[in-house]
């Protein structure tokens, strides 16, 4: 029984490295993805290695999903998040009179050669450099993107980049009205 279970094992080791190093859970369903791939398919591994023993398949079947699910929630939590879960963070912001012209996508969720980036540019009406950044700022606030703790940084002149970092996310905010740009990169 050990060394059919030890396949099972072996399974759900190298799926969880290979799966956590593509950064399968930072996409949109990521953690959908990983668990069909780790606990349905481990449990199911399981089922059919154990259902002729003289054991408890049922039990070890369910100690199986639980780890498999346990293992795919870990790696949503430590992936980066993906290209379209960043744009779609970006879509969220409430930035009035704020029209997109340009967006540019880069990265892979295994960070190489870098981490997924959204860069987006808008025009912005002609206002003060300083009531641009405070609307950015204020909106990724808002959105929880930025540290509801964190002073908010007070930019008088135009075309200064503010650079915030948190544990999940490096924001890159540039405005010189008519125009602003935001990037948004995972870490």
């Amino acid at each position: 029984m050990i060394a059919r279970l030890a396949g099972v094992i072996v399974y759900l080791v190298v799926a969880t490295i290979v799966l956590g190093y593509l950064g399968v859970g930072g996409y949109r369903a990521g953690f959908l993805w990983l668990a069909l791939a780790i606990p349905v398919v481990a449990t199911a591994l399981a089922w059919r290695v154990l259902r002729n023993v003289d054991t408890n398949t049922a039990l070890w079947c369910v100690a199986v999903a639980l780890i498999g699910i346990t293992a795919c929630a870990k790696l949503v939590d430590l992936a980066p998040e993906s290209t379209a879960r960043l744009a779609q963070h970006l879509d969220g912001l409430n930035l009035p009179f704020f029209k997109t012209v340009r967006e540019t996508r880069s990265g892979h969720g295994w960070c190489r050669p870098h981490c997924p980036r959204v860069e987006r540019q808008y025009t912005v009406p002609r206002t003060a450099p300083r009531a641009a950044y405070f609307t950015v700022l204020l909106a990724l606030r808002q959105h929880h993107l930025l540290d509801v703790n964190e002073r908010l940084p007070d930019v008088r002149a135009a075309g200064e980049r503010v650079v915030t970092r948190t544990d999940r996310y490096t924001i890159t905010v540039t405005a010189a009205p008519p125009t602003a740009r935001i990037v948004l990169q995972s870490r």
